[in-house]
């Protein structure tokens, strides 16, 4: 099993003019960026440049492997249609303080759908080539059926700190020589690929059949419930939120001081999510003002390691863009960065400076109890094959 450093995180930033980057499918904000090959489901990708002013932006799609490096294919291979389309689908934001245009288009379109199923990377690059941001999404073509469990019972300890993930690929469809070298399962939690893992071995084989059982490279840090925040009302304080003022020319919105969680917290997250919503408004994508935000986390000392705030609006990216610092006079933890109006979940992990791995337990405390979401992945690579085919997902 390793970490693959390699899938970065689902969106990124590369500019300070581009923020909130989102992919949505089906107008489904909780759905992960997963399309069915050949179905019609919709792909929407979203972004905010912040200026009224008209900047050309063109779309360029890349297939990748199961690790998110480019495939061994021509673009004639997996494209129908167009590469490096405008984006001409825009909005000027209203009645905001800082001003914004919202960027929006969708994939399949008129000039550009997919031919085959795997993983792909959508860079957004301005008139000059460069690259602003991009989004990584993939196509499924549901060939394999996926059995998956999650337990509190683990090699390591039982009902304590850990969930044991275990699952099990019927790849009957497909012709598979060799089980361990053509099939290439990848666990996800909680859509963050940055934690993503495979190169474990199957416990069992057999014709058609492959299980993954007890597996310890399958064993999580189990973690705690996303904290919550909600801005959906600059005059109505609404969901942990303890000042809202405006700092001319800006609104400055304070949330209330986080303490460190040992034992559970049941809250009803939405497992990093975001969503953007002005209450007072009729379109909230360009509605919806920005503001600075201040989050605090109470420690008594500082750590050796690095707290990052993380949720999916930072794509779950251990950055300096959301790198806390300490502050010897509060005792604690501070960031302050700029976030559009809407409902976050966020957490503060611990990066270790020995091991580079992100940790749950001196920040959330991990809770056996704590309700997370797993996915399946699973790849095809057929002997003589020049990409990876997505065959099947699953979800717990």
């Amino acid at each position: 099993m390793w970490p693959l450093q390699s899938f970065a995180q689902w969106s990124n930033s590369y500019s300070n003019n581009i923020k909130t980057v989102r992919t949505i499918v089906n107008d489904d904000w909780l759905l992960s960026p997963i399309l069915k090959l050949n179905s019609d489901d919709i792909l929407t990708i979203s972004f905010d440049e912040m200026s009224h002013n008209y900047n050309r932006f063109t779309y360029h799609i890349t297939h990748c492997d199961s690790n998110w490096e480019p495939s061994d294919l021509y673009e004639s291979d997996y494209i129908e249609g167009f590469n490096d389309m405008p984006i001409d689908d825009y909005e000027n934001s209203i009645n905001t303080t800082f001003e914004y245009t919202h960027y929006t288009f969708c994939i399949p379109n008129d000039d550009t759908s997919l031919k085959l199923s795997g993983n792909y990377i959508l860079e957004i690059k301005d008139e000059d080539g460069n690259t602003v941001a991009d989004t990584k999404f993939a196509v499924t073509e549901e060939l394999a059926t996926i059995g998956i469990t999650v337990s509190s019972n683990t090699d390591i300890d039982v009902n304590s700190t850990h969930q044991q993930v275990s699952f099990t690929i019927n790849h009957s469809k497909l012709r598979v020589i060799n089980q361990a070298k053509e099939i290439i399962p990848f666990v996800i939690m909680n859509r963050n690929i940055n934690n993503a893992v495979s190169g474990f071995a199957p416990t069992y084989k057999s014709n058609g059949k492959m299980e993954y059982l007890h597996c310890k490279e399958l064993i999580f840090d189990a973690g705690n419930e996303y904290r919550r925040f909600e801005i959906i009302d600059m005059y109505d304080y609404t969901q942990n939120v303890d000042r809202i003022v405006f700092q001319n020319p800006y609104y400055h919105a304070t949330l209330f001081t986080d303490n460190q969680h040992i034992a559970y917290r049941y809250d009803h997250d939405n497992n990093g999510r975001y969503l953007i919503r002005n209450h007072n408004s009729n379109n909230s994508d360009i509605e919806s003002d920005y503001l600075y935000i201040d989050f605090t986390l109470s420690m008594n000392k500082q750590y050796s390691g690095e707290i990052y705030l993380r949720g999916d609006f930072s794509g779950n990216a251990v950055t300096d863009n959301w790198k806390m610092e300490y502050d010897d006079n509060k005792k604690a933890y501070t960031i302050t960065t700029l976030l559009k109006q809407g409902a976050y979940n966020y957490q503060y992990i611990l990066v270790d400076n020995d091991t580079n791995s992100s940790l749950t337990a001196k920040t959330e405390g991990d809770c056996y109890e704590t309700k997370n979401e797993y996915m399946v992945l699973v790849y095809y690579r057929e002997t003589g094959s020049r990409y990876n085919r997505l065959v099947g997902i699953a979800n717990n």
